[in-house]
């Protein structure tokens, strides 16, 4: 008879498949904010490079509640059908299909999709004009939530640039690729406010060299040198090679700010390595080292080691050495039939170890419950059997750790 307890269990069971199920579901059919970017020409190419990596980084997820209810909220048909017979003879299986989709929309969270469109002469006139129904319909035939046009004129190296959104004039500056210009920052905590609404910080980190940064241990999507953080409590560390890494606490609290850091440098010697057999390819941090003498190694340091017919070893040191001895092994020792085989077999006895050993419990259990005596020896039998393979399973689990570890 089944048990209450293990019909409670089974129903809890069922509960965790079905919601695990639906966040599955959930999961598999989240929507998207689509992003559309308009080029003018090929002279603007290489600042709309810089532009959409700034609209991919701002609006990477969209939690602006108040921007994707308005985004919700658009009345498509109406607005489409009179520019549409002018400019195209879409059929309305797509229009409708595009409507489908944004009325289901109910999500907080929406994963942004920057896309670049070509459009042609006569579109591109038209959204150039800001042309508020020529606007509406190649958002509409490209299922866009918004649409940014760039219109660039370069002359002499600078580019003066201007960009709209859904028609409306948002930024005009001079560009130049070699040159920072403070519309790149306003650009920046536009978009912040835009796409994450105002309780996220656009924090920019102000020093002297390339870093990795990690906010809450992971490390954090960046624009250059800006990241996002909600507002809160976070851990921050920055690391760099030859560099001791920083760590601070910051407070997020406010939509724009400064991050100062100064990063000390590590300990440096002089490094001398050497490998058996003897290789002429030993990289450190990168850089092949010429007589396997480094002179002037920061730390920690990485070591890459190459040589025909044997394995690559990969080493990293945190410590200061003056020397480093490294080990080749041949490759003809690395097979990964042999790993397999080696896995195999510490499985098989494994298995056969539970197996007999619970056979002498069960034995043992019906012996003296039936006070059948003809089970004891069976009982014994299973019990010896079961020793027996536990020595090989444990034999055969060393002989896979070395199998994993050095190739045999």
């Amino acid at each position: 008879m089944i048990s209450s307890k293990a019909i409670c269990t089974g129903k809890k069971k069922i509960k965790l498949f079905i919601a695990l199920l639906f966040v599955f579901i959930g999961t598999a059919f989240a929507e998207s904010y689509n992003i559309g970017l308009v080029i003018e020409s090929d002279a603007s190419i290489a600042y709309v490079d810089r532009f959409s990596a700034m609209l991919s980084f701002s609006s990477g997820e969209v939690v602006n509640e108040e921007l994707l209810k308005a985004a919700r909220s658009k009345d498509i048909r109406g607005e489409v059908i009179e520019y549409e017979k002018a400019f195209s003879s879409a059929v309305k299986n797509e229009e409708d299909a595009s409507l489908i989709r944004r009325n289901v929309r109910d999500k907080s969270v929406y994963a942004s999709n920057v896309i670049t469109l070509d459009l042609d002469e006569n579109d591109l006139y038209y959204v150039s004009l800001s042309d508020e129904a020529a606007i509406r319909y190649i958002k509409h035939i490209n299922d866009l939530d918004e649409l940014y046009y760039i219109r660039v004129e370069t002359d002499r190296g600078l580019s003066d640039v201007e960009i709209f959104l859904d028609g409306t004039p948002l930024f005009h500056f001079i560009y130049s690729e070699f040159v920072e210009t403070s519309a790149e920052e306003e650009i920046l905590k536009y978009l912040t406010l835009r796409y994450k609404g105002s309780d996220y910080t656009l924090l920019r980190f102000d020093g002297t060299m390339g870093v990795s940064i990690y906010a809450d241990s992971a490390l954090a999507s960046r624009y250059r040198s800006y990241v996002l953080l909600p507002f809160g409590l976070h851990r921050i560390r920055l690391q760099s090679p030859g560099f001791e890494p920083y760590e601070t606490d910051y407070v997020a609290a406010s939509s724009f700010d400064t991050l100062n850091y100064e990063m000390t440098e590590l300990s440096s010697g002089a490094l001398f390595i050497s490998t058996i057999p003897y290789s002429n390819e030993i990289y450190y941090q990168g850089q092949i080292v010429d007589s396997g003498y480094v002179m002037d190694a920061t730390y920690p340091f990485s070591l890459i080691v190459n040589k025909d017919g044997y394995e690559t070893r990969s080493l990293q040191s945190d410590s200061a050495e003056s020397s480093l001895v490294t080990v080749l092994l041949p490759s003809e020792l690395y097979l990964s039939e042999r790993t397999e085989e080696k896995k195999n077999e510490f499985y098989t006895h494994l298995l056969i170890t539970l197996l007999s050993f619970g056979s002498s419990v069960a034995t043992d259990v019906v012996a003296d419950v039936y006070s059948l005596d003809y089970l004891r020896p069976l009982t014994v039998a299973f019990q010896g059997f079961s020793v027996i393979e536990l020595v090989r399973t444990v034999t055969a689990l060393f002989e896979y750790r070395d199998s994993l570890s050095y190739g045999i």
